[in-house]
C-alpha cells in the first residue's frame, strides 16, 4: 500500500494461472513515476501450493525489510539477497529462537508438567507471530504494542478465554524476564499488558469447548425435567434450546440460522462460514427429534432469508434475535423457575453424553466429530476424556448376576 512517507509499495503476492511472484514499486526520482519491479526466487518451482505460500511470504518479508533498511532497486543499493540466507540470518536471531533456547535451558531442571506447559506457551507465541507474518521478529522489535495484538489474537482469533488469555500473557512475561537476566533486552512489554476480564469480552464469542470451562451437564433428573417444562409449556423454548442438545450448536450461532439453511428433505443444517465457531462451513444432521420440532414450524411459509428464531415466540423472522436474550430466557425459566443452576450449554454435553450412553461399543467418534465440528479426531478425544464417561454393553461380559450371587449365597448359608 502507497503512503505519502515512502517512495515505494510494500510488496505483494500476485498468485496467477501461470506464474507466481512478488511484486512491489518504487518511485524513480528522475521520472518522479513508480517502476514496477517483481521477484520469484525460484517460488514456481514448489509445486506444493501451502509450500509455495509460505516461501513467497519469506520473499515478501526479506522484500519489506529491506525497503525499510534503505535499499533502492533503480539505484542498486543495499540490494536483499537471497532469501535463505537472510532468512537464516534473521532465524538465528529471532525472538522466537531465543526463547526456544531458554526453554531448552529450563527443560534441563523444570518438572514434565511445567516443561508441557513451557512448550505450549511458546507454541501459542509461535503461531501468533506467523499470523501476524512477524515470524522473524527481533527481541528489541517486540513491544507493549505486540504484547497487546498477541493477547487480542487470542481473544478475538483464538476464542480463548479470560483465564487461558491472561496465563499466556504471563507465561510470555516469564520468558521475557529471563529475556532481561540475560540482558538481551531492558523492558518487559508483557508485564506492561492489562489482563481481561469476562468484562472485556462483550461482543466477542468465547470458545466454550477450551479447558478452561467445566464441563459440566445436566443429570438425568434436571434433564427429564427441563424436557417436560419445555415440551408442556415453553414448546417454542424446546425447539431453540433442542438444537444445542441434539444439534450440538451454539447459542449465537442458532441464533445466526437463516429458514434456509434447514433442509428437512435432506436432513441436515447448513451453518455457514461466517457463522460457524471455527469459521468453517459444515454441514450437520438434523436429528430425529429436531426434525419432529422443526417441522412443526412450517418453515415453507416463510421466506428462506428469515432469521430461523426470533421475538419472544422464537419463531421466523427479519430482526435477528440477541443470543443474551436467549441465555436470559434460560436464566428466568430454568435457574430461577425450576432451581437447575445449569448454563445453557450444559445442554451441549448432555447430549453428547446421552449419545455415547445410548451408543455402548458402538460410539462413532467421526460422526461425534462432524456433529460437534471440531477440527481434529484428536480434538473429539480429548472432549470425550474431558467428558469423562466410559460405558460398555454389558451383554458381551459375563458379569456375575445378581440372582445367581444372591442364590449362592443362600445355599452358603
Amino acid at each position: 500500500m502507497l503512503t505519502q512517507e515512502l517512495p515505494y509499495t510494500l510488496p505483494e503476492l500476485y498468485r496467477g494461472p501461470n506464474e507466481w511472484y512478488v511484486h512491489y514499486s518504487y518511485l524513480n526520482p528522475e521520472t518522479l513515476k513508480f517502476e514496477r519491479f517483481k521477484e520469484s526466487w525460484g517460488l514456481n518451482k514448489k509445486k506444493n501450493l501451502a509450500i509455495r505460500e509460505k516461501i513467497a511470504q519469506e520473499i515478501i518479508d526479506v522484500i519489506t525489510n529491506a525497503l525499510k533498511s534503505g535499499f533502492n532497486p533503480i539505484e542498486g543499493i543495499k540490494k536483499p539477497v537471497n532469501p535463505e540466507t537472510e532468512i537464516a540470518n534473521l532465524q538465528s536471531t529471532s525472538a522466537l529462537t531465543h526463547i526456544q533456547g531458554i526453554v531448552n535451558d529450563w527443560a534441563k531442571t523444570e518438572s514434565k508438567s511445567a516443561n508441557t506447559t513451557y512448550r505450549t506457551m511458546l507454541s501459542r507465541f509461535r503461531k501468533y507471530l506467523n499470523h501476524s507474518n512477524q515470524t522473524y521478529i527481533q527481541i528489541d522489535e517486540v513491544t507493549v504494542d505486540v504484547a497487546e495484538s498477541f493477547r487480542d489474537y487470542l481473544m478475538q482469533i483464538k476464542k480463548n478465554g479470560p483465564k487461558t488469555v491472561n496465563t499466556s500473557i504471563s507465561h510470555i512475561g516469564l520468558f521475557w524476564d529471563e529475556l532481561k537476566k540475560r540482558k538481551l533486552t531492558k523492558e518487559n512489554p508483557f508485564r506492561l499488558v492489562k489482563y481481561v476480564t469476562d468484562k472485556d469480552y462483550k461482543g466477542i464469542e468465547i470458545d466454550l469447548d477450551s479447558e478452561e470451562y467445566d464441563f459440566i451437564p445436566l443429570t438425568t433428573e434436571e434433564f427429564e425435567k427441563v424436557l417436560t417444562h419445555f415440551a408442556s409449556f415453553k414448546r417454542h423454548y424446546l425447539r431453540f434450546f433442542g438444537m444445542i442438545y441434539w444439534e450440538f450448536m451454539r447459542p449465537v450461532e442458532i441464533t445466526r440460522l437463516r429458514v434456509k439453511d434447514i433442509d428437512l428433505k435432506g436432513g441436515l443444517v447448513r451453518i455457514s462460514k461466517p457463522d460457524a465457531k471455527n469459521k468453517s462451513a459444515a454441514f450437520i444432521q438434523i436429528l430425529a427429534p429436531m426434525a419432529t420440532l422443526l417441522h412443526e414450524m412450517e418453515l415453507h411459509k416463510y421466506p428462506p432469508d428469515y432469521f430461523l428464531f426470533t421475538g419472544k415466540r422464537l419463531l421466523p423472522g427479519s430482526k435477528q434475535k440477541d443470543p443474551e436474550e436467549a441465555r436470559f430466557s434460560w436464566n428466568r425459566v430454568v435457574k430461577e423457575g425450576l432451581g437447575i443452576d445449569k448454563k445453557p450449554y450444559a445442554l451441549k454435553h448432555t447430549g453428547n453424553i446421552a449419545y455415547i450412553i445410548n451408543n455402548k461399543g458402538n460410539v462413532d467418534r467421526e460422526w461425534m466429530q462432524r456433529q460437534n465440528r471440531h477440527k481434529t479426531r484428536a480434538q473429539t478425544d480429548k472432549y470425550i476424556e474431558r467428558l469423562n464417561i466410559y460405558t460398555i454393553d454389558e451383554t458381551q461380559y459375563n458379569f456375575t448376576q445378581l440372582p445367581t450371587l444372591l442364590e449362592s449365597n443362600k445355599k452358603a448359608g
